[in-house]
């Protein structure tokens, strides 16, 4: 049986990143789809899934799993190629044909396939309970971070928590160009359209203007956090502060989102099926 190992990083071989074009980078939801996807596919396609995250900046504070290709990936950092879902199984049959470009002779074992993929296709299957398991052991927080996440969970104004999750896109938070949205009335009707509730909904956004206008108010609630894109910034307190929000998902006791696109963000929609937790899209409320 063919192993397949869904190696977690942002430098495939096969991709050249351009800051311009989305398609070239991918954040933790985007990942953690990739997985669920591959996780849904083994059984059809007869081989063992492991995950490895060690090439990942995520890596600093998460566990990796344990297994037996540990050099393997470590000396083909620079050979794993990225693949859509849909071109999987010839890239099962015919291994490094379509990208001549990601070669190594330690890869010649067609027993053991490295790739990364964040499956642009829309789930067509359930995730059932031994994939959201699997995920579940997956994201084991490592001792510090665990820590660091117990005493920003215990100093938490709000106990039993909602977040309330605000996406204005990746124009803002990787270009840093201003933001046109007028916070005060944007928030203000999110109020008074009872979709956001400031006693019970702690607001977590991907935009820093929205942050610092948050955090003018004594009636609203957001943690102090660093805001990058995962897949971009490697400063470890970027990093943290990202797994701290998404922990947090982990418990609260239902997710409210707003996006600016047209899907719901990966960040919180697969931790929301994973962890059984009730997501409300708020699009509809503004």
């Amino acid at each position: 049986m063919k192993t397949v190992i869904h190696v977690w990083t942002n430098n495939c071989c096969n991709i050249k990143y351009n800051p311009n074009d989305t398609s070239s980078y991918w954040g933790i939801g985007d990942l953690l789809r990739g997985t669920i996807k591959l996780f849904q596919l083994q059984s059809s396609l007869k081989f063992q899934l492991l995950v490895d995250i060690s090439l990942h900046p995520i890596s600093g504070f998460i566990e990796n799993s344990t297994h037996n290709y540990t050099n393997l990936i470590e000396n083909n950092k620079h050979n794993i190629p990225y693949y859509y879902i849909d071109t999987l199984k010839p890239y099962l049959s015919e291994k490094y044909k379509q990208n001549k470009q990601c070669s190594s002779d330690e890869l010649n074992n067609d027993q053991i396939i490295l790739l990364t993929t964040n499956d642009k296709t829309i789930e067509t299957l359930p995730i059932t309970d031994n994939c959201k398991v699997f995920i579940k052991k997956m994201l084991k927080p490592k001792p510090e971070f665990q820590a660091y996440l117990n005493n920003i969970i215990t100093n938490l104004p709000i106990k039993e928590y909602n977040i309330f999750h605000i996406r204005l896109g990746d124009y803002y938070l990787i270009k840093n160009n201003n933001c046109t949205i007028n916070f005060e009335e944007f928030i203000n009707k999110l109020i008074s359209n009872n979709a956001l509730e400031p006693t019970k909904d702690i607001i977590i956004t991907d935009n820093h203007q929205l942050k610092k206008y948050i955090k003018t108010r004594t009636d609203l609630y957001t943690l102090d956090t660093k805001i990058k894109h995962s897949s971009i910034d490697t400063i470890p307190e970027s990093i943290r502060d990202t797994l701290v929000e998404l922990f947090l998902l982990q418990n609260a006791g239902k997710i409210k989102t707003f996006s600016i696109y047209h899907w719901i963000s990966g960040f919180v929609v697969w931790i929301s099926k994973i962890y059984d937790i009730p997501l409300i899209s708020i699009k509809n409320k503004i």
